[in-house]
């Protein structure tokens, strides 16, 4: 869904159904039914598709959707509801599916588009903002007000996509005609099934080059995480190299381990505690910061009883165990005062200096070097070094957000984690079993956008006007002649909120016309194990007929 205020509601639904057939299955309807029942349709449609834009989302969840029945009655109405998704699941076509597993009050059931109309292709529907329905879609929604709020607040941001041309060096093609061949070389014995993958990857890179050609960025801010999502964002990096603003290659300026980084700066009291405007979790997250509070784990000065865990250790974080145990939370009455950002958890002296060393790592120079370094009792070799940082890197997201208990004990990376920083990695299970790795990553990302989107990008917006400002999540763009000031004001906007020094690499556009090495191995190893039907199985709800069709016409156009 794309909002936008005194707007109606424009819905993306897959352009390979035919609602109006649909409707004419059942006879005697109104104009008004006819009409009501449409926007149903749209709207269950929307709830389903996944397509090139959305794709990332729901990795996670294997390229498939959730719809919580009891929301969407509320929303549609109970018969309303059911009458819409007997339509789409009637078996003599079946548009939609699932596969009936939910857990009442936790998990809701999955559902996803057919083979035959899962081709990405999408077009959009507007709901009338006058419609009862939009209104009650707003309520169930629960960004969707944070939504306009986001876009009215970062509004000066949208506008850089108005008041600047983005497009592609006309080289982007030769980039992917050559990865393309590449990866065609590859392929063992013209297998079906490598040849689908290879099309799928480079028919979708095609699919944001012709978006940006046509002028359809999108730009919007989440109501979720607060990060700015348009064309720029979720463009393949390797052709993003590519990309032009006014004619000229933008440079980026990138924090250097962002979200390691922004945990540091968050691991303090002030943040959970904190009630002024500013970088603090009622500031950034008020609905989380609410709701720990409502569970007793923030403390609010009106209170007179303190919370601790029911085992004692007695310092500056910390209150001792006196007092009576309910739900084996102690409440107490004391002078001191126990650190909300412990999530109601004892942490000895060792973990709070292990997780003070952590926050005073050299973040504005390498972290993830440091951390190894700092950790091997022998000496290692660059090579080694650079292959244990990549895999530390890359596996970053899940240390931080993955909150299947079982996952993270069998997780080299945790385990290394909980040797290297065990208060640290005590912290993160703590918030993982509080709040869950989803509301953590918000968070996360939150503090991210209020420092660079609301503090950086604004001042600089205000200091240079007429220089171009995009957002890449914990990366801003600009001209060659403004990156030197945006770096600065970084580091020092970073320092300012957080008292911790942020590194920032600089990143200039290298425009290469061929993939390196490493990269057609990387993008091969995709493809390489689907060698027949049954492992295509397994990744064809993230492979789109659309994408291998603009792939086929590309070949035959370069050729």
């Amino acid at each position: 869904m794309l909002y936008k205020k005194n707007e109606g509601l424009k819905l993306i639904i897959p352009s390979t159904v035919d609602v109006k057939s649909i409707i004419s299955r059942l006879p005697n309807l109104s104009k008004t039914q006819s009409q009501n029942l449409k926007y149903r349709l749209y709207y269950i449609l929307s709830r389903v598709v996944v397509h090139n834009e959305n794709l990332d989302f729901y990795k996670s969840n294997n390229y498939v959707r959730t719809m919580n029945s009891e929301q969407m009655k509320e929303v549609l109405g109970n018969r309303q509801y059911y009458q819409a998704l007997h339509l789409l699941t009637d078996k003599s076509d079946p548009i939609i599916t699932t596969n009936n597993k939910y857990l009442e009050g936790k998990i809701s059931k999955s559902f996803w588009l057919t083979d035959k109309y899962n081709t990405g292709d999408i077009a959009f529907k507007t709901l009338p903002k006058n419609l009862k329905l939009v209104s009650r879609i707003q309520k169930a929604q629960s960004s969707y007000r944070e939504n306009i709020d986001m876009t009215e607040k970062y509004d000066f941001l949208l506008k850089q996509f108005e008041e600047h041309t983005i497009s592609f060096d006309p080289r982007v093609y030769e980039y992917i005609n050559n990865t393309y061949t590449q990866l065609m070389e590859q392929v063992e014995r013209n297998n079906e099934f490598q040849i689908k993958v290879i099309q799928n990857m480079i028919g979708r890179w095609l699919y944001y080059v012709d978006k940006v050609n046509v002028g359809e960025l999108n730009p919007m801010v989440s109501g979720k995480n607060h990060r700015l999502n348009s064309v720029y964002t979720r463009i393949h990096k390797n052709i993003r190299q590519f990309l032009l603003c006014d004619g000229k290659p933008l440079v980026g300026a990138d924090v250097k381990a962002s979200q390691p980084y922004i945990l540091a700066s968050i691991m303090k009291e002030e943040f959970f505690s904190s009630c002024d405007n500013g970088y603090n979790l009622k500031t950034i997250y008020p609905y989380m910061y609410n709701q720990l509070l409502n569970r007793n784990m923030l403390i609010n000065n009106t209170y007179t009883e303190l919370v601790t865990s029911n085992t004692g250790y007695l310092n500056k974080y910390v209150t001792n165990n006196t007092g009576l145990t309910s739900n084996n939370i102690t409440y107490i009455t004391s002078t001191k005062k126990h650190s909300p950002y412990m999530w109601c958890q004892i942490f000895d002296s060792s973990e709070i200096d292990n997780i003070q060393d952590y926050q005073g790592s050299p973040f504005n120079e390498d972290f993830y070097t440091h951390v190894i370094k700092a950790n091997t009792d022998y000496q290692i070799s660059t090579e080694e070094l650079q292959k244990e940082r990549k895999s530390l890197k890359k596996s970053t997201m899940y240390v931080l957000f993955d909150d299947d208990l079982t996952r993270r004990n069998n997780n080299p990376k945790v385990r290394y984690m909980k040797k290297c920083y065990p208060g640290v990695n005590k912290w993160l299970e703590s918030a993982l079993e509080n709040i869950g790795g989803k509301e953590l990553s918000y968070v996360l990302q939150r503090s991210e956008s209020y420092l660079l989107l609301n503090q950086v990008s604004r001042q600089f917006n205000q200091q240079y006007p007429d220089a171009p400002l995009f957002t890449i999540h914990d990366g801003l763009y600009t001209s060659q002649e403004y990156i030197e000031p945006l770096r600065d004001l970084i580091k020092s906007t970073g320092f300012k909120f957080t008292g911790i020094l942020p590194g920032v690499k600089i990143e200039c556009p290298i425009m290469d016309l061929n993939p390196s090495d490493e990269d057609v191995k990387k993008y091969w190893r995709k493809a390489r194990w689907v060698t027949n039907q049954e492992k295509f199985e397994k990744k064809k709800r993230k492979v789109f007929q659309s994408n291998i069709d603009r792939a086929k016409i590309f070949s035959k156009n370069i050729l």
